[in-house]
Formats: structure tokens, sequence, C-alpha cells
């Protein structure tokens, strides 16, 4: 009888070994926690939203399909399709959009892109359109259709800088809006948006052909001049847009060839200049060839 007893013996002092081993070890032999999953934003369709641009990652879909590049922070489907099936996606607060804006859409024929946010700012787009006939473009929100500010026939590459104003009735507002294209031709259009603190200080020199410009220039208190030329035969146009959201300048505007020096007064002093110390991008609207010099006649050698 008591031989029988001794596996329970044994197993009896087994156990209070392990609990003494855990003893021992305390926090150490308790269990993990699984770890935390950080809530994911807004849901976005065939998109990547990136933090700088070079991050960024195309999709890749048949020519047919329009596509877009934004981050991939979520794979849920949208709440709701546009009238001709184009995917829509729902708002999300201006508080989660305070970030660069790096997106890409890419398509054929006519087509409107899926939603986008954009801030107080300066928003960059670049278009590029293949084809051989009309090409289109406008940006809408929910409440409003602008007119196109690209209508051209044929091939087109370009760049546009919008001035992103809160409840600008004449411009781009910040907030949701949609890429309305109207092609007859595969296109790609590319948006972009961050904030810039400091930029370049003059000299500084620009040159295209049609419509474009870049950024970034700092400019400071005083007197500059802009030295522009342009070969084409239409419209031609130079605005500064302040990299913080305000009214752009219009510095230049004419028709034609133009070969001019046009002085720039920088103030704080709103009676003296519209234009106040701050970081600008240039905007250029032409059908040329044009070129830009900036300078700053009190430091010719900078």
């Amino acid at each position: 009888m008591k031989l029988a007893k001794l596996p329970t013996i044994l197993a009896a002092a087994a156990a209070a070994l392990l609990l003494l081993a855990l003893a021992a070890c305390g926090a150490d032999a308790t269990a993990t926690s699984a770890p935390t999953t950080a809530p994911t934003v807004a849901p976005t369709v065939q998109a990547t939203t990136e933090a700088t641009r070079a991050s960024t990652t195309e999709a890749t879909t048949p020519a047919s399909a329009l596509t877009s590049t934004e981050t991939p922070a979520s794979t849920e489907t949208p709440e709701s399709e546009g009238p001709s099936g184009t995917p829509k996606v729902p708002a999300i607060s201006l508080s989660e959009a305070i970030a660069p804006l790096a997106m890409e859409f890419e398509g054929e024929g006519t087509q409107e892109t899926e939603q986008f946010i954009v801030s107080k700012g300066v928003m960059i787009l670049m278009a590029n359109h293949d084809g051989d006939g009309k090409f289109s473009v406008m940006i809408t929100t929910k409440d409003q259709v602008s007119e196109p500010f690209i209508d051209a026939d044929g091939q087109y590459f370009g760049n546009f800088l919008f001035s992103v104003i809160r409840n600008n009735t004449e411009g781009l507002s910040s907030g949701a809006h949609t890429i309305k294209v109207d092609a007859e031709g595969p296109w790609r259009i590319q948006i972009f948006q961050d904030f810039p603190s400091t930029g370049q200080e003059p000299t500084i020199e620009f040159g295209g052909v049609g419509d474009g410009g870049g950024g970034w220039m700092g400019l400071q208190e005083g007197e500059y001049t802009i030295r522009a030329s342009h070969e084409g035969n239409s419209l031609f146009q130079v605005r500064l847009h302040e990299a913080r959201g305000t009214t752009p300048s219009l510095v230049i505007d004419t028709q034609g060839a133009f070969d001019e020096t046009v002085p720039i007064i920088v103030s704080e002093d709103p009676a003296l200049s519209k234009i106040a110390p701050g970081v600008y991008g240039i905007g250029v609207h032409a059908d040329g060839i044009w070129s830009l010099i900036i300078e700053d006649p009190n430091n010719p050698d900078e």
C-alpha cells in the first residue's frame, strides 16, 4: 500500500519545485500581453498615401482603369460610388490631413479621380496627356464645380501651383476635392503639397516651356527684380504663391513675346506691397519658352 502512493508523492514534490521556480522568476514568468495595434485612418481605395515623394508606389492596373497612389493605411472598401461607378471614399477631417500630400492618378479617356484632401497652403499639380484629342482638367468639390484650368488639344505636359485658402470662393479652398478629366487618350496627374518653413534666397533662375513653375524661395523685406522672357504668342502670367496659403500675387500679366525686368517690393506694410516677407513658389502660365531670374539688387553676388 505504501509503494502505491509513491507516484503521488513524487508528483506532489515536482509540483512544489515548479512553484518555487515560478516564484523565483517573479514578473518574468508572467504571460506577455499581445502588442497593441495602432488604429488606421480613413479608408482608401486603390491608393497609397505617402509622407514623402520618395516613398510613392504605383499600382499596376489595365490602361483603361483609374489608379492612384496614396498610403496603404487601410484595405476597407468604399462606402459609395459615383454616378459613373468611380469609387468614392469618405472625407477625413482636416486634422488628419495636415501632412505632406503626394498622390498620382492615371487613366484613359473621361474619368473622375477618387477624393483627396488639401490643407491651407500651396498645392502643386503636374499633368501629362499622351493623346491627340482634347484634354480638359478641373478640380471639383461636393458643392462647387470650377472651370477647367487646363483646356488643351493634343499632347500636354505642364505644372500648376494653387494657393489653398480656407473658404476660398475664387480659387482652391482647403478640404475634400476630386479631379475631373475629359480626354481622348491616356493621362497622368500628380499632386503634391508640403509646408516649407524656409526657401532659397535669390538669385534664383527658373525656365521651361508652357505652364510650369516651382518653389521654394525665401523673400525678405526689401526690393527685388524679376528678369522675365517669353517667346510664346499667347498669355504669359507669373504669380507668387505664399506657402502659408494667401491670395497669390500676379506680378506679370501680358500677351505674346515679353522681355523685361519687373521690380517687386516685399513689405510687411500692406500699403506698400501685397507681397509680405515669406516663402514663395512661382507659378507660370505660358504657351512658349520662358525664363525667370529673381535677383536681389542689394546682394548682386548671391
